[in-house]
């Protein structure tokens, strides 16, 4: 298992296909920064979101999600499954739009 931050300027995609073992992606650290976000981040299976995300273009779920960080996109967020936001988050779409496509709960 890997842990810190994925970093990159704004041109990397991120792609993570678990749909197949029906494991959970973890992400500790952040996924990108305000000044060099990612690219497109595409989870094909559950995702735990510790820290920030931080997207030139679109971050997608598929599988459930468990959101512990605010999240900023250049376009749209997409939450497949159900969702539980575990504190206090901002989500920002600066383009498009976010959907919650399951059932969203709140621990906070």
């Amino acid at each position: 298992m890997s842990t810190g931050s994925i970093s990159a300027d704004g041109k990397t995609d991120v792609n993570i296909n678990r749909s197949t073992t029906r494991a959970t992606v973890t992400f500790g650290g952040a996924l990108g920064t305000s000044s060099n976000p990612l690219g497109y981040i595409a989870i094909s299976g559950n995702a735990i979101q510790q820290s920030t995300v931080n997207s030139s273009s679109n971050y997608n779920i598929a599988g459930t999600s468990t959101i512990n960080g605010s999240v900023t996109t250049g376009t749209w967020q997409s939450y497949t499954g159900n969702s539980t936001i575990s504190k206090d988050v901002t989500l920002t779409a600066t383009t498009y739009s976010i959907e919650f496509l399951g059932t969203v709960n709140s621990d906070s």
